[in-house]
């Protein structure tokens, strides 16, 4: 495996550790379990969840592998917060809401409790430091049916964003599971999502971090 493709896969591994973490602070939303997978093995390690409900997922793509600690935990469905950035991302690029990953969108002077999002940011930058209002951004220039409409094109999660075309990922009415997450992440990397090629190409080297 060459160094290019290395990088990518500790990023897709990092993305899918975030989402796994971000379910541990979260209180189960009891929605539909997610579609069972034929190959799925379950994973000991209780003394990392000690002191926390959580679950953890790993794929080996290559072998159609899945490895999972509290399979229940891991199809209830949660709000996707900051891991959204990702479809986010490829429904902006694909709509034309942003060019490229270089679009800026320029910081409008409010002081934000993270100091990294006070400044100018890239579509590209604005994912790597996990940038909310350029998301928020971009996702009101895509717009609330052009939003829906690929949200139901790529079956994100419960695909509901009635919560609002800048709020609906952010702890309201979208919700997906973690290994909904995990088929949507292996979907990118395989790149078999309803995308332009260049467009998952893209979203996918903004994804790389050093």
């Amino acid at each position: 495996m060459n160094l290019k493709k290395r990088r990518l896969l500790a990023v897709l591994l990092i993305l899918i550790g975030a989402t796994v973490l971000f379910t541990c602070m979260q209180q189960p939303s009891g929605a539909n379990a997610a579609k069972e997978k034929l190959n799925i093995k379950k994973l000991d390690v209780d003394e990392f969840f000690a002191e926390r409900d959580g679950t953890f997922i790993l794929r080996e793509v290559k072998k159609g592998k899945t490895f999972i600690y509290n399979n229940e935990r891991a199809e209830q469905r949660f709000a996707p917060q900051s891991t959204f950035k990702v479809p986010n991302a490829l429904i902006g690029l694909q709509v034309g809401a942003v060019e490229d990953e270089y679009d800026i969108k320029y910081w409008d002077g409010v002081k934000r409790e993270i100091e990294i999002w006070n400044q100018d940011h890239t579509l590209g930058s604005g994912l790597r430091n996990s940038v909310v209002w350029y998301y928020q951004a971009m996702a009101r220039d895509i717009g609330e049916s052009r939003m829906e409409e690929w949200i139901h094109k790529i079956s994100y999660g419960n695909q509901d964003i009635s919560g609002g075309i800048d709020q609906f990922w952010l702890s309201s009415s979208l919700k997906i599971s973690p290994i909904e997450q995990v088929d949507f992440m292996e979907n990118l990397y395989r790149e078999n999502l309803p995308f332009d090629k260049d467009v998952m190409k893209t979203v996918k080297r903004m994804m790389i971090q050093t």
